[in-house]
């Protein structure tokens, strides 16, 4: 059984990716759950399905990750190639709406 933040994470990420399109094609909503795009919990009572629905979407459309700081760094050019940095920030993925303003892929895309 997954973590409860894990699910509610992946949960999140299933209803925005869905209500951008009324909900069409939820597999949330196409198992009966009517969950409202609320995020405000599910009508029916198995906790269970539910997760294990969340929990398979969230399988087939993996997050993207993105180069860490200190890998962009590099690619401009800012830092040589050993890119020690002091700022344990620096070795987290940058956040997905700065990678997209900078025209950065997520790793393992081309």
């Amino acid at each position: 059984m997954a973590e409860f933040r894990e699910v509610m994470a992946q949960f999140a990420r299933l209803c925005d990716y869905y209500s951008q399109n009324g909900c069409h094609g939820c597999p949330v909503d196409e198992e009966g759950f009517n969950c409202a795009c609320k995020k405000q919990g599910c009508s029916k009572s198995s906790a269970e399905d539910l997760e294990a629905i969340i929990m398979s979407w969230a399988a087939e459309h993996p997050e993207p990750v993105y180069p860490t700081w200190i890998d962009v760094m590099k690619m401009y050019g800012v830092t040589d190639e050993t890119g020690y940095c002091y700022l344990d920030s620096a070795y987290k993925p940058i956040p997905a709406d700065i990678a997209e303003k900078l025209g950065i892929e997520p790793k393992g895309e081309a």
